[in-house]
């Protein structure tokens, strides 16, 4: 009776363990600035599981060429792209500003403290409807842009590490034979 509790805590924390890592990460815009004088910071949630973006909230500020906007829609990405408008585009996206970014790497759902360099980036707007082309004023981001990952919820830690602590209690129980 005491192995299958064993078999039953390592597989829920194996379960767990190989869960974590699926879970989406959150990814936060480090020393993003434009060559007009510029910035963005912001962060979004990247699902490499099923290829998605969400929770993005990503702030522009003024420079020389462009002024600042909010984007919170991705109309266009996957793991090494991204292309976002500040609305969902109903009905339609003619002029609106678009921020363009392309990554060094693939984004993934591996862990903490991951770091990802831009590859290139820049802010325009779009010329049709659809914004599958631009037009200027351009500005694009200057070397040093990059996201990082951010560290596992604390839920989950919490969660992990109470699984943990319930199987070295059932462990002593059993071991000072206290166990019905």
């Amino acid at each position: 009776m005491q192995s299958l509790r064993t078999c039953i805590i390592a597989a829920l924390f194996l379960f767990t363990a190989s869960a974590a890592q699926a879970v989406p990460v959150t990814w936060t815009l480090q020393n993003w600035t434009f060559n007009d004088g510029g910035s963005a910071s912001g962060s979004f949630v990247y699902d490499a599981g099923t290829n998605t973006f969400s929770d993005m909230f990503i702030a522009t500020t003024n420079g020389s060429a462009r002024t600042g906007a909010i984007y919170g829609s991705v109309i266009n990405g996957g793991d090494t792209a991204i292309s976002a408008v500040p609305f969902d585009g109903f009905p339609s996206l003619l002029s609106s500003p678009n921020l363009m970014v392309m990554f060094a790497e693939q984004l993934t759902n591996v862990g903490a403290g991951v770091v990802v360099d831009v590859f290139m980036g820049q802010e325009a707007t779009c010329n049709n409807a659809a914004c599958t082309s631009l037009a200027g004023p351009v500005r694009f981001l200057e070397e040093g842009a990059s996201v990082s990952s951010v560290p596992i919820p604390a839920a989950l830690s919490l969660f992990l590490s109470s699984l943990v602590a319930f199987g070295l209690v059932a462990r002593r129980r059993r071991s000072s034979g206290l166990a019905a």
